[in-house]
């Protein structure tokens, strides 16, 4: 958990401080006023939104991070981290030309990082599905599926509202469907079903996968800017459909070439031609950083959750985690070079690097859940590996 909350707290740091251009040149006096404005009625709800979600696992991996004693001294204590790191982060943007300071941030940082710290004292591992054994975390299969399914629901903020019912409805009748993304909707409620069933839980029991999905698609009709689209009611039902009558689809290999096929396709959408080649950005997260910061992170989520499904399907099918994220990570790199001839799609390093990150984490993930099967015997021999 330490490193998990190193890892975050330098992800922070790094999407706050790009493109680290230090000008002091570019400081002015006038600037302090909004760096001390703390009116957060101000803010946009996109980036309200993307500054709490910000700091929640911050504040989640700091409770697992810090010693149990006084529970009122750990509490003071991470909020005050919180606090110095959001605060500190704005200050430090005062230099950073193209870079805006406020208060206002800070204060839905250190929301977020509440959140976070509320979040961890809840018993989340009881809400999961119970698996078969003495493993108290979850099996992989599970979690991957449960990420593919959170991202229907992200940026989870619902709401009530009517009229947003209304415009998520006529989506779904859109006369403007594209094959290229039905088909990876297809596979991709493929992937969940196949890994809810090897979860062995009781989300594996197939004659729930009707219902699973129609739960799915209907919150996602109440979800604040990640409205359901016609390819994904289709695709659903397609995969239902394939899944009890088209049993070979059910198999690891060809779900996992599929998934990878559909991933690359959408990947080169419009699929035209650029006159000059794009520039590669050997920056990790540079695109991301430079445009809409709710959108990007949503987008990086569904990266973690379809890398990590494609990884896991290749597990399955017979090959070694280390290989199946080397073959993953080599396939993106190209792609992406192969990405510059393309208008639309951001050329850059960043999806290989995700897919050895979420290599290593099913790695570490793997080797604790089996101590809890067979005992620590042999996991510090494997952690050395």
């Amino acid at each position: 958990m330490k490193i998990f909350l190193s890892l975050v707290t330098f992800l922070i740091v790094y999407g706050s401080l790009y493109p680290f251009h230090i000008a002091l040149s570019s400081y002015e006096l006038s600037q302090w006023h909004a760096l001390l404005n703390f009116d957060i009625t101000q803010s946009g709800r996109g980036d309200t939104v993307a500054n709490i979600l910000l700091f929640v696992p911050f504040g989640f991996l700091c409770v697992h991070s810090y010693p149990v004693r006084n529970r009122v001294l750990r509490f003071v204590h991470i909020m005050l981290a919180g606090l110095i790191l959001a605060f500190g982060l704005q200050a430090a943007q005062l230099v950073i030309p193209g870079r805006v300071s406020s208060g206002s941030d800070a204060v839905w940082n250190m929301l977020g990082c509440l959140i976070g710290f509320n979040l961890a004292l809840l018993p989340l591992m009881n809400l999961l599905p119970k698996s078969k054994g003495p493993a108290r975390l979850p099996p992989i299969p599970l979690v991957l599926a449960l990420f593919c399914i959170a991202y229907s629901w992200a940026p989870f903020v619902p709401s009530l509202d009517f009229q947003l019912l209304k415009d998520n409805v006529k989506l779904i009748f859109s006369p403007d469907i594209s094959p290229w993304w039905l088909f990876q909707k297809f596979t991709l409620w493929l992937v969940i079903f196949r890994f809810l069933r090897s979860s062995d839980t009781w989300l594996g029991n197939e004659r729930l996968y009707p219902l699973t999905l129609v739960i799915v698609l209907s919150v996602s009709l109440l979800i604040v800017g990640h409205a359901p689209g016609a390819e994904n009611i289709f695709g659903g039902v397609l995969a239902l459909m394939a899944w009890y009558f088209l049993r070979p689809l059910r198999q690891a290999s060809i779900l996992a070439v599929l998934f990878a096929v559909s991933l690359l396709i959408t990947t080169f959408i419009p699929f035209e031609l650029r006159q000059d080649p794009n520039s590669f950005s050997w920056v990790p997260f540079s695109g991301a950083l430079s445009s809409n910061i709710l959108l990007n992170a949503m987008s990086i989520f569904r990266k973690l959750a379809y890398y990590g499904s494609l990884i896991w399907l290749l597990t399955e099918a017979g090959l070694h985690l280390r290989t199946s994220t080397v073959i993953v990570a080599v396939v993106l790199f190209f792609s992406e070079q192969l990405q510059v001839f393309f208008v639309g799609p951001s050329p850059e390093i960043t999806d290989a690097v995700m897919a050895v990150a979420i290599g290593v984490i099913l790695s570490r993930y793997q080797i604790i859940r089996r101590s809890e099967l067979i005992g620590n015997r042999v996991v510090d021999s494997e952690l050395k590996k």
